[in-house]
């Protein structure tokens, strides 16, 4: 009994203490158990009083592996009190302790290996002996033997932290295996030395595309300052015909150099300025018939599509627009450009609507809608196959009109959820030769390029980058970045987008979010203007762009005072709050005077709340609907049954909260707000304000996220005051969104979510 016999150790110990050190020696010596032999050894490992005879006689007994895997326990123990104490009683022993280290690393039986590699990782020297003898152990490890593999990269881990062992291994010579395998462990050490060793392996050798980020933004984090230039140098020359790669690359140069601190260097930023370019070029060459729209109910989903090869019932490979590259996930809808509607079309289509077995969803479809007015003219449902099966559809009623397609993948469920379509007979509208999800990528990246390097010679490409039809991120952040560059110039363009009604509401309230951090007397007069015009439902985004900073505030708020805004508006918690925190003239005495007539907000949540809950008892809800309603608006943020994301509070066991809970935190998010998910306002020197949940630190860099989950990053010397909020980050008005019906089948769904039994 393990617990009898370290109980006994203990007595011994505290009643005969030192006195009992010549009876353990014999107690070693004619051990007639292996019990009776470690627990010996370690007592006298207590005293101070283990030879080295007696350590290297358990590490070397072949027929005995419990005392080979204490002997190596005993060597690490011994290292790491030397390395607390300094020279000590024990500094006899160290000799013994390295050999039998060394000689463990090499044993027959991995648990002993195991122990050998801790003892190594605490052993004393800086040379690469025990390095090395660690990476040939490592190499000749069982793929299946993860826990041998952790021991050897943890010990090798611990070994290159100090630095003056790292700064030996960048002098040495080293295998392409063994290289690979140092470059693997170097990002867990923070000196200039692993720094300088990740750019070498990179000249060296080739890596992915997202291992040679990691290693690069690594290394500008940690490499000398006058050394910085040498990562330029190296992503454009070894990556020179790869601008994806490169744009990748420059992206996590430029995160390391803002983790510490540290602005773009010159040869940097020519770099850059040569990366945007080709960017722009290869998207201005890349002419498509396709533009990319989010799902109304994810707007803040990347862009899915992609052009891939699939195969096709009658045997043909054919090219198609597909989401299923991208991950399941991820939902959005491409539409085509405006032509002319042919008596009959045939496509091919590939994917699915769901899980086998269940009714279609109808989330993921190929729909044609007149160019006019919108209407759907015809619907075609993903056919439920791998493999692309043809779909006709007689125009004969349509023939002449003016049409467009829109693929429509809005499924956000992890598996049967995606869409490819191709083949058009006739080709009234051309596939994209670059994937579409490229082209928003690339565009994406030569705004952040040029924001970064503030070069006004992007300006043109730019703009004309910015009437391409390409995803809503895309488009902002190229909006985005103009106006940072020249907001006199961009203005009107931006303008001119925001405003028009026939745009996606998420690109219009990106732009509106772009105008308002201009700060000018002309972006707020638009933003102002765009908001008057837009449905109650989708003001409040406009509105909390606009607040962003004192005079925007002061203009939303003269707005209401005018009778041009709704004092509604003013109701919105998260709107308040940031109005507040915007130093606004008087704001809380103006914001009390413009909403003492309005019903209080708690209290029309409430009415709203106690109408729904009355009327959820005769409703006729259905749960399997409510899977549906879930996947729509929460899963965003939620994770439930091991689906959705981590942004807000995981949801398994929800049901256990009761119907009415259920609705109240549906309905008024911010009526009951768990400490670990209020969101944290931060106030910028530049008397801007941002809001978010707050994730976590990267070196001068706060990240936080979003109500949609995307993370967003702050520098630590541009913050003023950040200070939690009382409100969740959930958003308001996310009832009111749905219908009756909807938010029934929602409660329904969520109240059979109870906690497991055990």
């Amino acid at each position: 009994n393990r617990t009898r016999r370290v109980l006994a150790m203990n007595a011994i110990q505290d009643r005969f203490a030192n006195t009992a050190v010549a009876a353990l020696h014999r107690a070693v010596e004619g051990a007639k158990n292996p019990h009776q032999w470690i627990h010996a050894m370690w007592l006298l490992r207590r005293f101070d009083a283990l030879t080295a005879d007696e350590l290297k006689t358990a590490a070397f007994a072949t027929d005995q592996t419990v005392a080979r895997v204490h002997a190596q326990r005993i060597a690490a123990d011994l290292f790491g009190q030397n390395r607390l104490r300094g020279k000590g009683a024990e500094i006899n022993l160290l000799p013994a302790a390295l050999e039998v280290a060394e000689r463990g690393i090499k044993d027959p039986d991995a648990l002993v290996r195991r122990c050998a590699a801790e003892a190594l990782a605490l052993a004393p020297g800086t040379d690469t002996a025990h390095v090395s003898a660690l990476l040939a152990a490592l190499a000749s490890a069982p793929a299946a033997d993860n826990h041998l593999i952790y021991a050897l990269r943890g010990a090798l881990r611990d070994r290159l932290q100090d630095p003056r062992v790292f700064e030996k291994v960048l002098a040495g010579k080293w295998s392409e295996s063994e290289a690979r395998a140092l470059a693997a462990i170097a990002p867990s050490s923070t000196n200039a030395f692993a720094a300088s060793f990740l750019v070498a392996h990179l000249q060296k050798y080739s890596e992915s595309r997202s291992t040679a980020a990691k290693y690069l933004k690594h290394a500008a984090r940690f490499l000398p300052e006058n050394r910085i230039d040498d990562l330029a140098t190296l992503a454009r020359d070894k990556f020179r015909d790869d601008v994806d790669l490169q744009s990748a690359l420059f992206k996590s140069v430029q995160d390391g150099l803002a983790q510490r601190g540290v602005a773009l260097s010159p040869r940097t930023k020519t770099w850059g300025t040569a990366l945007a370019n080709d960017l722009l070029a290869s998207v201005r060459r890349t002419e498509s018939g396709w533009t990319s729209l989010p799902v109304e109910s994810n707007p803040a989903s990347a862009n899915p599509w992609a052009v891939q090869n699939r195969k096709s019932s009658d045997g043909r490979d054919a090219d198609f627009l597909c989401t299923l590259p991208a991950g399941e996930t991820l939902t959005g809808v491409l539409r085509s450009k405006n032509f002319t509607a042919p008596a009959k079309l045939t496509f091919w289509m590939a994917g699915h609507d769901g899980s086998p077995g269940k009714p279609l969803q109808k989330k993921n479809f190929v729909g044609l809608r007149d160019a006019e007015t919108s209407d759907v003219l015809m619907t075609a449902p993903a056919p439920r196959n791998d493999v692309a099966k043809s779909t006709t559809w007689d125009l004969s009623a349509h023939a002449g009109q003016q049409v467009f397609l829109e693929l429509v993948d809005g499924d956000t469920a992890g598996a049967y959820a995606w869409l490819a379509v191709g083949r058009f007979e006739p080709a009234v509208v051309a596939l994209p030769k670059t994937t579409p999800k490229l082209i928003d990528e690339r565009l994406t990246g030569a705004a952040q390029i040029a924001l970064a390097t503030r070069d006004t010679s992007l300006e043109a490409p730019l703009t004309a980058a910015l009437k391409i039809p390409a995803g809503v991120e895309a488009r902002g952040s190229v909006a985005a970045t103009l106006l940072a560059l020249n907001t006199k110039q961009h203005l009107p363009a931006v303008g001119e987008i925001m405003n028009d009604a026939s745009a996606p509401d998420a690109l219009r309230q990106r732009l509106a979010q772009a105008i308002a951090e201009s700060n000018t007397d002309d972006g707020r007069a638009l933003v102002v203007s765009a908001l008057q015009r837009t449905p109650e439902r989708a003001q409040p985004k406009f509105a909390l762009a606009l607040s962003g900073t004192k005079l925007g505030a002061e203009s939303l708020l003269k707005e209401v005072e005018a009778g041009r805004v709704s004092a509604r508006l003013l109701q919105n918690q998260a709107l308040k709050e940031k109005l507040v925190a915007s130093k606004a003239d008087n704001v809380k005495a103006r914001l009390t005077k413009l909403t003492a007539n309005l019903t209080p907000l708690n209290e029309q949540l409430q009415k709203l709340i106690d109408q729904r809950a009355k009327a959820f008892g005769s409703a006729k809800a259905s749960a399997a609907n409510g899977v549906a309603i879930f996947e729509k608006n929460c899963a965003v943020c939620h994770q439930l049954d091991g689906k959705g994301a981590l942004v807000g509070p995981q949801l398994d066991g929800v049901g256990a909260r009761g119907t009415e809970r259920i609705m109240e935190d549906v309905i008024d998010p911010n009526r009951n707000v768990d400490g670990a998910f209020r969101s944290t306002l931060f106030e910028l020197k530049d008397g801007e304000t941002a809001s978010g949940l707050f994730r976590r630190e990267e070196g001068e860099l706060l990240i936080y996220a979003d109500t949609a989950g995307k993370e967003h990053s702050l520098a630590r010397k541009d913050i003023k005051e950040r200070r939690q909020s009382e409100l969740s980050l959930m958003p308001e008005g996310l009832a009111e969104a749905m219908t009756a019906a909807e938010f029934n089948d929602l409660v329904a769904f969520l109240i059979t979510k109870k906690a497991e039994k055990k």
